[in-house]
């Protein structure tokens, strides 16, 4: 399950970029997993980038995500952190 790898600011956070993820995909009548799959939103939960340079280090963030979806994903956590 999710919780395993995963404090409670962890679990907080990687909540908080589900429901992020699926208001970006309603937004862009998109499936939420091409936004990003759960392990990329664990990994991301997990290692808490402060910048995009950092998120590019979780799996599936490349330069494209990061361009259009880098600074979002980077103000929930700053919201839910």
């Amino acid at each position: 399950s999710v919780d395993i790898d995963l404090d409670n600011d962890g679990r907080r956070l990687f909540e908080a970029l589900r429901v992020w993820r699926v208001e970006m995909a309603r937004k862009e009548k998109v499936p939420p997993y091409v936004i990003g799959s759960d392990r990329t939103l664990r990994e991301i939960a997990m290692m808490r980038p402060t910048n995009t340079n950092d998120l590019t280090l979780a799996h599936g963030i490349g330069p494209a995500k990061v361009e259009k979806y880098g600074e979002a994903i980077l103000k929930v956590l700053k919201t839910v952190g």
